[in-house]
């Protein structure tokens, strides 16, 4: 996610001089300085025919879909950069985006161009005849994964993360800038201080965590720990609890559990996720009236914040979708699955599944989204896709998240890299 628009010029500046100035370096140091240089480029489109005024089984605020850009044929480009020196990389990417094919070409507010800012590295120091391995990473988190799966993940932030890493035991600094005006959440601030082992197929790591939320005098702590077991193959086991130290605020045992499983393959990867939230743990994180993502006529599909169009391509699920609902114990079953059948030499059928089934409060809710049809790849790297789906975008809500329609819209999508 990303800071208000009046601050994006001066980001785009700051890019343009930092690709300059690595470009003249590289030019000029000969064999002092030897950059390494990359370039890549992602071009998306995807209009969902009819997508509009369809009665959905999911929205807040009415019984049907609102206007969205992918109704009018939505279009985003991204140019990525990224230069590296031994072991220090920096990755700049600039994402244009045309909203919509209504108001012509040229109207200002369907034009949006925003810049991503990453600077990461992997060093090492010698202390007492030991080496002590540095990683870090500082700038725009763009669904990073930092190894939570309770709060922090599938969401866009400005971050750091640091740390070091003596054989086979680590220490590290986690910090997270400002969500009450990213999203729908009290969340303002938080920082994490963690310490874990690795040894091969095994990662076990606890943390100690201190949020800063809206309205509180005071900072709010949690205690949490986790585990990985990941071996040779594709497939991934995760497990993570969190327990959080506010009896005031969340009154006892507010507690969050995640269990989960992932396989990523050549054509088809899926998920099951388990996770488990009482009522105290979310209570206080929910905020509904600093975040927009809708404007005005002047600017149809941008607030003071913009809901990116690369966004609608992930999952539904994330920590705002269980915050909204206060005071509620949630169960959380996840299932995702996407899959290419070869039908004839360049044509697949495509198949995008995304389940979530909530037991909240003893009342049992079920969130299907599909997005099923033909994909024909001419040539490397382009995609034509022709589908059924139920997942419409949604500019109304607090966090950044889909309407979920009863009855399907056809969709055309066009998918570009190099």
């Amino acid at each position: 996610m990303f800071r208000e628009i009046r601050m994006v010029p001066e980001r785009i500046y700051f890019s343009f001089i930092l690709c300059l100035w690595m470009a003249f370096a590289s030019a000029m140091s000969k064999d002092t300085l030897k950059f390494q240089h990359f370039f890549n480029f992602e071009a998306r489109a995807k209009h969902n025919i009819y997508g509009n005024q369809k009665e959905t089984i999911n929205s807040l605020i009415g019984k049907y879909t609102t206007d969205n850009p992918f109704t009018h044929m939505g279009i985003y480009s991204s140019l990525n950069y990224q230069a590296k020196y031994n072991a220090y990389h920096f990755d700049i990417r600039l994402l244009s985006e045309e909203r919509s094919q209504s108001g012509g070409n040229n109207f200002i507010g369907n034009l949006r161009v925003f810049p991503k800012i990453t600077f990461s590295f992997l060093d090492s120091f010698q202390l007492f005849n030991d080496y002590i391995e540095v990683t870090g990473m500082a700038g725009d988190f763009w669904d990073e994964d930092i190894g939570d799966n309770l709060r922090f993940y599938n969401i866009d932030y400005n971050a750091l993360n640091v740390k070091f890493k003596r054989k086979n035991y680590y220490l590290g600094y986690f910090r997270v800038g400002d969500l009450s005006n990213n999203i729908g959440l009290y969340l303002e601030e938080a920082d994490k201080i963690f310490i874990g082992w690795h040894k091969k197929h095994y990662n076990v790591e606890a943390a100690f965590e201190s949020n800063y939320l809206l309205g509180l005098n005071s900072r709010d702590h949690n205690l949490s720990s986790s585990l990985t077991v990941k071996d040779d193959l594709p497939g991934e086991l995760r497990m993570q609890i969190s327990y959080r130290l506010n009896q005031q605020l969340a009154g006892k045992y507010p507690v969050s559990i995640f269990l989960g499983y992932k396989y990523k393959g050549q054509l088809a990867n899926y998920r099951i996720n388990l996770r488990y939230y009482s009522a105290g743990f979310n209570r206080g994180y929910f905020e509904k009236s600093r975040v927009n993502y809708r404007g005005n006529n002047a600017s149809p599909y941008v607030g003071n914040q913009i809901y990116p169009l690369k966004n609608y391509f992930r999952p539904l699920n994330q920590w705002a979708f269980f915050t909204e609902n206060q005071n509620s114990n949630i169960l959380n079953l996840e299932f995702t699955f996407s899959n290419k059948f070869k039908i004839y030499k360049s044509v697949y059928f495509v198949t995008d599944l995304d389940a979530n089934i909530n037991l909240r409060n003893k009342n049992l809710f079920v969130y299907p989204i599909y997005d099923i049809g033909i994909s024909i790849m001419p040539i490397k790297n382009i995609e034509f896709r022709l589908s059924g789906t139920n997942k419409i975008m949604n500019l109304d809500n607090e966090y950044q998240t889909f309407y979920i329609t009863k009855n399907p819209c056809l969709s055309f999508e066009i998918h570009k890299s190099i």
